[in-house]
């Protein structure tokens, strides 16, 4: 069976034809809702493209994993029109949905005291040199 759907994309290409694409749904119906209506809470008063734009693709998305993916675009229309901040507040609903537990604050608003200097974070436990120079 694959060696026919590689032939019928090689013919479908060969002619120009627009391929086609049997779109499984990852995401259950009633959480796939739930991060539309998050999302159409998020674009509803952005009257830009870059909102438009972004309701059409939450219109035709299938799955959460487009959802995670147009993340970065919806955060950038937020807060073209009301700032980083409001776009922050406004998607921390979304990431709920989406699972995302990563704290995005810098070491000192983390409470973690002094950072440790990245050069100093990779070199091994013995913090000796890994290779010997030769002068």
């Amino acid at each position: 069976m694959p060696a026919a759907r590689l032939i019928g994309s090689m013919l479908n290409w060969a002619l120009g034809l627009r391929p086609t694409y049997a779109f499984t749904r990852e995401t259950p119906g009633d959480k796939l809702l739930e991060l539309r209506s998050v999302c159409y809470t998020l674009l509803d008063d952005l009257r830009t493209a870059a909102g438009k734009g972004l309701q059409v693709r939450v219109d035709t998305a299938v799955g959460a994993n487009e959802f995670w993916h147009m993340r970065p675009r919806l955060f950038d229309a937020v807060s073209e029109v009301h700032g980083e901040g409001e776009a922050t507040r406004r998607l921390q609903k979304l990431d709920t949905l989406l699972r995302v537990h990563h704290d995005r604050r810098s070491p000192f608003a983390q409470g973690g005291g002094t950072p440790v200097a990245p050069s100093r974070r990779r070199r091994r436990a013995t913090d000796e040199p890994r290779f010997q120079t030769t002068r």
